[in-house]
């Protein structure tokens, strides 16, 4: 099957697969492939079902967000973007029914996980520095403490970490997304010093900007959820017996 023409010459479908493969982006289309189809076995077994009101109020939402505020409109952006009406609804469904089943897979157990560790839930506003090694580190908090340096150019200057080009700031995280030996950041004052702390990654020193309590609130709970499902979803791609005959076909 030709999928596209270059100055008359025909580009196969193998070619296509071929060219996914060498820029090392097939992996990941496959992965999607594969997780949605686990995502729609599951929902089958637990009758998780997309009603026509939960299918037409996603359609509106998307088309809101994305200002297709009329049929010419949304005509152009199915053009745009290579589909057409049934593979808009189809993408819809697939998204609602996906939300549909973490939903009744996670719901109750991410109450229950907040609950149960609500420390863990608590939003920091952190800057840090992450430098290689812990005589490193304690220099440059010898630096801010007695010398006046400034955090921020110090992390532009020094940090290994990607925030460096934020000059330190990571922003709100929960304290879970933390590594396990900086998580005691939340009970920090704000503006205060902590670390070196070393970390998988390295060496840490981090300073805690802002600090907001545990909230049960549904984006929390909507954090929850997701890592439940990721965690979820990890396992079943180890578990699934999955063939790929695809990529024998690319070897020819």
């Amino acid at each position: 099957i030709d999928t596209v023409c270059v100055n008359g010459a025909p580009l196969s479908a193998h070619d296509l697969f071929s060219t996914l493969r060498r820029n090392l982006r097939l992996k990941q289309i496959l992965r999607e492939m594969i997780t949605e189809t686990l995502v729609s076995q599951k929902a089958t077994e637990l009758g998780v079902n997309v009603s026509d009101k939960q299918l037409q109020k996603a359609a509106d939402s998307f088309r809101r967000k994305h200002r297709l505020h009329s049929a010419e409109r949304t005509e152009i952006w199915f053009r745009e973007n290579g589909i057409n009406a049934a593979t808009f609804e189809a993408s819809i469904e697939t998204n609602v029914r996906k939300e549909l089943l973490i939903d009744a897979m996670f719901a109750e157990k991410a109450v229950e996980e907040f609950r149960r560790n609500p420390q863990m839930y608590a939003r920091v506003n952190l800057a840090i520095i992450q430098v290689p090694s812990d005589e490193l580190a304690r220099e440059l908090r010898m630096q801010i403490e007695c010398e006046g340096a400034e955090f921020a150019e110090l992390a532009a200057h020094h940090s290994v970490h990607e925030s460096r080009f934020q000059r330190g700031r990571v922003g709100h995280v929960f304290v879970t997304q933390l590594p396990k030996a900086i998580q005691p950041a939340f009970w920090q004052q704000k503006g205060k010093l902590i670390g070196p702390v070393t970390t998988d990654e390295g060496s840490w020193i981090a300073q805690v900007e802002s600090y907001a309590a545990p909230d049960e609130s549904a984006a929390t709970l909507a954090f929850i959820k997701a890592r439940m499902f990721e965690e979820w979803i990890a396992g079943e791609l180890v578990a699934a017996k999955i063939e790929v005959p695809l990529l024998d076909v690319l070897e020819c």
